[in-house]
């Protein structure tokens, strides 16, 4: 069986000598990423280990340590909406960034992307669900803020009745 290698976009690698930075704890919407992946293992609820290649920019391969949902707090217009779950995040340790992958979600889960000069904003259904404002730098990373797993599962009654749960929304065809 062979094993398909995902992509991480313009991702690269963290240093050995890389701390987490504030940037670091956020999601980049990229539309080169194949899957939704954070070196965060402690957002990452339901884990289950997964190794899987990934091809980072400088065609350097990592691999995924495992894989599960994270919870993300969007702020929509400067205002808290309504909690999202990322389903099928892989946990890349070696990853820099948190990727979120646009190009999955408009081809397999109709979501439309808007794009203007200040933000993309992500909707189905005609909802925008959570928007990712542009950096002058021309990188879009989303507004609000992900849920650690201590907390996540104190929320996750909440979820259910009280969210939009993206799990279904997110996950591929196959699982890992």
């Amino acid at each position: 069986m062979t094993m398909s290698t995902e992509c991480a976009g313009n991702a690269s690698a963290r240093s050995s000598s890389t701390s987490p930075t504030s940037s670091s704890l956020r999601w980049l919407a990229d539309t080169g990423a194949t899957s939704h992946m954070t070196p965060h293992r402690h957002w990452v609820r339901n884990y289950t280990p997964l190794q899987v290649p990934i091809k980072l920019a400088d065609n350097s391969v990592v691999y995924s340590a495992g894989v599960g949902t994270v919870v993300f707090n969007p702020l929509v217009g400067g205002k808290e909406a309504r909690p999202v779950e990322f389903g099928r995040v892989l946990h890349v340790p070696a990853l820099h960034n948190n990727l979120l992958s646009c190009l999955y979600l408009t081809k397999h889960k109709d979501f439309e992307i808007l794009i203007n000069s200040k933000q993309m904003a992500f909707k189905r259904n005609n909802q925008t669900l959570f928007c990712a404002p542009i950096s002058f730098h021309n990188s879009a990373q989303l507004d609000g803020y992900t849920v650690p797993h201590s907390e996540s599962a104190n929320i996750a009654s909440t979820l259910s009745s009280h969210s939009i749960t993206l799990a279904s929304l997110l996950l591929p065809p196959w699982h890992g």
